[in-house]
């Protein structure tokens, strides 16, 4: 490591956090909460997110059947294979925003499809099974699927996918299956 890096991801990610936190605190108050599990290649990933809504953005698109909103989001990505060690596990913290559209239909409950591509920063920087990313900073997008039982409660399943956009190399895709569990206010 050379003596210009920083030492401190934690460090780095607790600045990132309070930055997403005083660009969340510029919405109303958050519209609900939510709370994720996945897996990916030697990895797996839990998360919290808050949704904000924009009614802006939402009546921009003018279609009754899509709603856009806001997520801020904290993960914890446990790697274990890190640097590509067997055995070797870290953890790593990806800070998160998403706009998000989703799709409900003509009705508010039963079947929803959502898509999402938001800016994250994971830090230390990626280095699990063979896989290093260039660059701490990474397009976090994902598609999914799921199931609004009432006003309140929904579960989803997400492929969320992890890349650079070729910004630095090297570039891969870090891709999780996750398994999300949504309440509205």
């Amino acid at each position: 490591m050379s003596k210009n890096k920083t030492k401190f991801p934690i460090l780095k990610t607790l600045i990132f956090a309070s930055l997403l936190t005083s660009a969340a605190s510029g919405f109303a108050a958050p519209d609900g909460f939510s709370v994720e599990a996945g897996r990916g290649t030697q990895s797996s990933i839990a998360q919290i997110g808050m949704q904000f809504s924009s009614d802006t953005l939402t009546q921009l698109i003018n279609q009754p059947s899509l709603r856009v909103y806001w997520e801020p989001s904290f993960a914890l990505i446990e790697a274990r294979k890190y640097q590509d060690q067997p055995g070797h596990s870290h953890t790593l913290y990806d800070m998160g925003i998403t706009p998000v559209v989703r799709w409900q239909g003509n009705s508010a409950l039963g079947w929803f499809g959502e898509i999402g591509i938001g800016a994250n920063y994971v830090s230390p920087k990626y280095d699990n099974a063979g896989k290093i990313m260039g660059t701490p900073f990474q397009f976090g997008d994902f598609a999914g699927v799921g199931y609004q039982f009432n006003p309140q409660l929904s579960v989803s399943l997400k492929f969320k996918h992890f890349s650079n956009a070729g910004i630095k190399e090297p570039n891969p895709a870090v891709n999780f299956g996750i398994v999300r569990l949504a309440y509205s206010f």
